[in-house]
């Protein structure tokens, strides 16, 4: 109905020009006398990003190129207020004090609003001067609505109909204490009745903005499909660049990437209540040059800095090496970044193992000095640490979480402490094949042997889908992940910090396009390759017996960056000390034949250690 509606429009229009033409025939370049142009600028997952810099375009510039369109509306689909120092130490208001300034009209909350709690957002909506939007959310008690589902302007005599969804999923990907009592509901439901109230109230132009995303459950995408009556779907949560929009039917969907690295531009003609066109494009941070920033906005943004300058400013540790946080490494794989934080958070709560949610981690971590601000951007939650006490079953169901919804996905683990193996071919909770500690395996079915586990407090209540950790037994609290961070960095060698073999995925490669063979002789036989046999990777080597060593033979610590040493022979056992990668140790007793364990003397320092660890000298 729509696209009939919107074709017989064009068609009026078209003939009305060339019947004013003094050509037979003339194609319409223009819109008709009469017709109006609004802009809707938009923008998505900008995590505080609002300072101009060699990535982003910065919101004085921002302002400027709202002020050079004709009839603006500025609109953002969600994770705006949190996620660098500039904004989180302020816990969102410098946020809101710049998107005032710079005129926005609506936002979408996306899962990162809530970081701070329902109570600091709903505190920072009555600050704001435009609409916060989001039609499937309820107050779980009473199912009255948080915010406004819906909003109804006009712009130069054309009624827009603005309504806002928010992601389904916010209570897993963030903490869900600070949603408590909040009921996200079905987008699609939530989505059909919006529009019929807009329709209801005159609207000519149908707006969804949604922070739900094209990848993953592809949320947006199944929302345009089943509600063609939307116009334009502004889109956040997925980071996705559609430089021309995206047409699903008859909706035209569009996101702005990430980081305000690019503003959106929606062009819409409308001629007598009809949309003639929408056209999508960008500006990029290059294409934003050519815009003079705005000196008052320029002047907050300075006010802000300087407020923050002292703290962030001050040189906290120092890193001979980069530390990368790219999205594709650090939420699929093992990273050097991942294990430096979560060694950092076992070091410093003194357990047996650690993990670290990849989506906690938010930013790169460069060589050279590192500054308080370094940090928290990194770090960017203020979460802390928290030790809690697990069975392998428990930690066997934690590592199936954490490698179910791939690739992507946050909840992706970065581990210290045991290695674990997993197929990501495999159907979710049966993709892991192992988990090891000092090369002996876990059974996934002991729920008597206990191990003390540090996470931090998101982990603890359940966030990212790591349900297995609520109630469980918290033996400690500790401090802020920046906190450990920054200590542990002043006690490791960071040249050493590298992908182990921690986590090691066996999913098959994809097969490579086949090789055409050369025709072979009908009367010759066809000679038949035997199959090429390919191990599959293992984190550790299944260990094989070996001749107890006699007393006092030497050895070297080896294939790990540093070993437990225990109070006694097994896993179960304190760990007393470390022994770094090279240590040559001397060997006073051993037990086992397949798992060795070996009683070692270093120095100063007694204890046992796990025998795959070391090579012998002789």
């Amino acid at each position: 109905m729509k696209r009939a509606r919107r074709l017989l429009a064009i068609f009026l229009v078209t003939l009305l020009v060339m019947m004013s033409a003094s050509n037979a025939f003339v194609v319409m370049a223009e819109a008709p006398e009469g017709a109006t142009t609004i802009t809707i600028l938009h923008t998505n997952d900008m995590h505080g990003r609002f300072i101009g810099d060699n990535n982003a375009i910065g919101f004085d510039r921002l302002a400027a190129i709202y002020a050079s369109m004709e009839n603006p509306v500025l609109v953002d689909a969600g994770d705006a207020i949190h996620g660098v120092p500039f904004v989180n130490f302020s816990r969102g208001y410098n946020a809101i004090r710049l998107m005032n300034m710079v005129n926005y009209s609506f936002i979408a909350p996306g899962n990162h609003e809530f970081n701070f709690g329902i109570d600091r957002l709903l505190e920072l909506e009555s600050y704001a001067t435009f609409g916060f939007l989001a039609a499937n959310l309820v107050w779980e008690a009473t199912g009255e609505p948080v915010f406004d589902a819906y909003s109804l302007m006009e712009v130069d005599g054309v009624k827009l109909g603005f309504f806002g969804l928010a992601y389904p999923g916010t209570p897993i990907v963030t903490n869900p204490a600070g949603v408590a009592g909040l009921a996200f509901g079905n987008p699609i439901t939530a989505a059909e009745q919006a529009v019929e109230a807009l329709q209801a109230q005159g609207a000519e132009v149908i707006i969804a903005i949604t922070h739900l995303g094209v990848d993953g459950s592809g949320w947006s995408t199944r929302v345009a499909e089943a509600v063609q009556e939307i116009d334009l779907l502004v889109d956040g949560h997925s980071h996705t660049l559609l430089p021309e929009g995206r047409w699903v039917g008859d909706v035209l969907m569009v996101q702005s990437g990430q980081h305000g690295q690019n503003v959106g531009v929606v062009e819409i003609v409308v001629y007598e209540g009809e949309i003639l066109s929408m056209d999508a494009s960008i500006l990029n941070r290059e294409m934003a040059e050519d815009f003079e920033p705005v000196a008052a906005v320029t002047a907050l943004i300075e006010e802000f800095n300087d407020a923050l300058g002292e703290v962030l400013n001050e040189v906290v540790a120092y890193s001979p090496v980069d530390f990368s946080s790219d999205r594709d490494l650090i939420r699929a794989h093992e990273a050097p970044l991942g294990n430096l934080i979560a060694d950092a958070t076992r070091w410093a709560m003194g357990s047996d193992f650690a993990i670290m949610n990849s989506g906690g981690i938010r930013a790169d971590l460069n060589a050279g000095d590192v500054t308080m601000g370094d940090i928290v951007a990194v770090l960017a939650f203020f979460n802390y640490a928290v030790v809690v006490e697990i069975t392998p079953a428990q930690l066997w169901e934690a590592m199936e979480n954490g490698v179910s919804d791939m690739p992507g996905s946050g909840r992706f683990p970065q581990i210290s402490g045991f290695s674990f193996v997993f197929d990501q071919s495999a159907e979710d909770g049966e993709r892991v094949v192992s988990i090891t500690v000092d090369g002996v395996e876990l059974d996934q079915n002991d729920t008597e042997t206990t191990f003390t586990l540090a996470i931090n407090n998101f982990l603890e209540v359940g966030g990212d889908g790591y349900a297995v950790f609520i109630g469980l037994p918290i033996l400690a609290e500790g401090g802020t992940l920046d906190e450990l961070l920054i200590a542990y960095m002043a006690e490791v060698d960071l040249n050493a910090v590298a992908v182990e073999g921690r986590i090691v995925n066996i999913a098959p490669e994809e097969a490579e396009e086949p090789v055409e063979e050369e025709p072979v002789e009908a009367d010759e036989p066809e000679e038949v390759d035997e199959p090429e046999v390919v191990e599959e990777p293992v984190p550790t080597p299944v260990p094989t017996p070996v001749p107890t060593p006699t007393e006092g033979r030497t050895a070297v610590v080896a294939n790990c960056w540093y070993l437990n040493v225990r109070a006694g022979a097994g896993v179960s056992h304190n760990v007393v000390n470390v022994l770094r990668v090279g240590t040559e140790v001397t060997v006073l007793e051993s037990r086992g034949t397949t798992n060795v364990w070996h009683l070692i003397e270093a120095g100063d320092v007694t204890g046992w250690v796990f025998g795959r660890y070391l090579e012998f000298n002789d």
